[in-house]
């Protein structure tokens, strides 16, 4: 391969494991940095491989409380080991309509109020009419899952009355992606490099 499009690596700060997942960890820290999360509640819908890397690195990026939403029970025992705060089952469906149980259940954790920032991972259309409705007023949304077609919103309004700010991420940004996913997996206190070994080797 040509040295340029190649990445170096010291293994001896990032075990080679955790090296060859550069690329895929680096969707999760943009799509993570792409807001604020500092003292943040943060939302991850879906969690899967992406998913559960954005649940470790907002934590390390100063979320308070980190939600796992999932509708699969395995991925949500996964998500507790990447280090969601919280897990939350979501209903499996097609339908484009956001499931009403999983926003009472997040309302509640959050006083009422609703999350700061939701991370919408999945592509589902029902995923992203959660990740709308489960924010607060003023709130963020980070548009990652990827679905090729039209979708629906519902209740449209609500994203303009609440004032909502909805964000699309695609990829990584070079070079800042890469710098920032190497900070962080050589940073060994946050604790990402065991998380995704115990994920990986068991």
């Amino acid at each position: 391969l040509p040295a340029r499009v190649l990445w170096p690596t010291d293994v001896r700060k990032i075990a080679l494991e955790v090296a060859a997942i550069q690329e895929p960890f680096g969707n999760a820290v943009h799509a993570c940095t792409r807001v604020d999360l500092r003292g943040k509640t943060v939302g991850i819908f879906g969690c899967g491989t992406i998913g559960l890397f954005a649940a470790m690195i907002a934590k390390s990026l100063g979320a308070t409380r980190v939600f796992g939403i999932e509708p699969e029970a395995g991925r949500r025992e996964l998500a507790q080991r990447a280090g969601a705060d919280v897990v939350l089952p979501v209903r499996a469906s097609h339908d484009p309509g956001a499931d009403t149980v999983l926003l009472e259940a997040l309302r509640t954790q959050t006083a009422g109020v609703g999350l700061d920032v939701a991370l919408e991972m999945s592509g589902f259309n029902s995923s992203l009419n959660n990740a709308i409705g489960a924010v607060r007023r003023g709130g963020e949304v980070v548009l990652f899952g990827l679905h090729s077609g039209d979708f629906t919103v519902q209740r449209y309004e609500s994203v303009i009355l609440k004032g909502l700010t909805l964000y699309s991420v695609i990829g990584r940004e070079i070079f800042r992606t890469w710098t920032f996913t190497q900070r962080l997996l050589e940073e060994r206190a946050n604790g990402i490099q065991d998380k995704i070994l115990d994920l990986v080797l068991h």
